[in-house]
């Protein structure tokens, strides 16, 4: 049986003060934990939950697939109780060199990163394997093991407070 490779992502895009965000830093940190991280990303669970929830279907965003040889793709918009703007998931089944890639990316539009990171480095034990910026992003790539996988968070955001993704 081949192994699987999780991969969860999270954007984050800053366009309210930190302050107002940072209380809310918790909250968007549960939703992506329980969304991507706590039972590993899985096309399937994600897809089945959606669809017992009605949540609306949002168009396949390509920055929500994190690999390029994508099986299937699926997205949607949802509203997240006690965040301010809607949130995006989007779920992916793929192959990378041979192997199964499930991956759950979590877009959030507002927030304060710094907040979000620290909690994040509170609950997980995630360890920062690489750092890359192109002037307008920031992307952090994590190792980290969640609910009994090891698996691999992308945290992208603006490299500026004022920019938007």
């Amino acid at each position: 049986m081949a192994g699987r490779i999780f991969i969860s992502g999270l954007a984050v895009s800053c366009l309210m003060s930190p302050a107002t965000w940072a209380d809310d830093a918790d909250v968007a940190l549960e939703f992506f934990h329980e969304t991507c991280l706590a039972g590993g990303p899985d096309y399937d669970r994600t897809a089945e939950l959606a669809r017992k929830e009605s949540r609306l279907p949002a168009s396949e965003i390509a920055a929500l697939a994190p690999v390029q040889s994508v099986n299937a793709f699926k997205a949607w918009s949802i509203a997240v109780p006690g965040l301010r703007a809607r949130a995006l998931i989007g779920v992916t089944k793929s192959t990378l060199h041979g192997e199964a890639v499930d991956t759950c990316t979590v877009a959030m539009f507002d927030g304060d990163f710094g907040a979000f990171e620290w909690r994040f480095f509170l609950r997980t034990d995630a360890e920062k394997i690489s750092d890359q910026s192109d002037g307008m992003q920031v992307s952090r790539l994590y190792v980290l093991t969640t609910g009994g996988r090891k698996q691999l968070a992308k945290i992208t955001f603006p490299a500026s407070p004022s920019s938007h993704i």
